[in-house]
């Protein structure tokens, strides 16, 4: 008698070990997910006030927890084993922005690499499923969000952080339900919802 499964053969335990990896890198607190729920709240703290930026996070946040459970329900729904492992607390707290928004652009290039990584072994296991799902729901789009922080990184950079050029930034945040004025990804995090499985 036969094992029934759902896994192909390109689907090898190289690939399955790498989509694991990223699973965490979404989850794991010096990539993204803890850290960006942790900037979220510190930026609504009565001292920062700062309530676009804690909407901008929080989606930034809601973000990571959808990709991370589309890589795990992708996993299983190639007959995979999805691997948690433990997440460190967070380190970043909201302090000097332009120094908080160099970390997160560090996070968001780390996970932009990870992907990209995630491909090349997809595209070596000659697993074409699995390079279409990754580049077709995630690479663009990540490169889309490396670009954002960097641009508003830079416009952090312009005001020089405090005061009310941060304020006006912080307004505009707000006003946009913490999007970035100038991206489309207002309906990335909706879609993000929308798509989250469990």
């Amino acid at each position: 008698m036969s094992e029934i499964s759902a896994r192909l053969s390109p689907f090898t335990e190289d690939l399955q070990k790498a989509i694991n990896h990223h699973i965490y890198c979404e989850f794991q607190a010096s990539f993204a997910y803890y850290e960006y729920t942790f900037l979220a709240y510190s930026c609504a703290k009565e001292e920062n006030a700062l309530h676009g930026f804690k909407q901008y996070f929080h989606r930034s946040a809601i973000e990571c927890l959808a990709d991370a459970n589309a890589f795990m329900h992708y996993q299983c729904q190639r007959g995979g084993d999805v691997e948690l492992r433990e997440i460190s607390a967070p380190k970043l707290f909201w302090g000097d922005p332009i120094g908080v928004f160099e970390k997160v652009l560090e996070m968001e290039k780390c996970i932009s690499e990870d992907l990209y990584k995630l491909d090349e072994i997809a595209d070596k296991c000659g697993d074409r499923a699995a390079c279409s799902f990754i580049e077709s729901g995630f690479l663009e789009k990540e490169t889309r969000h490396v670009k954002t922080t960097a641009d508003l990184l830079r416009q952090m950079k312009r005001v020089q952080g405090e005061g009310v050029g941060l304020f006006n930034i912080d307004k505009e945040l707000r006003k946009n339900e913490g999007k970035v004025p100038w991206s489309n990804c207002a309906t990335e995090v909706q879609e993000a919802l929308l798509n989250l499985k469990f």
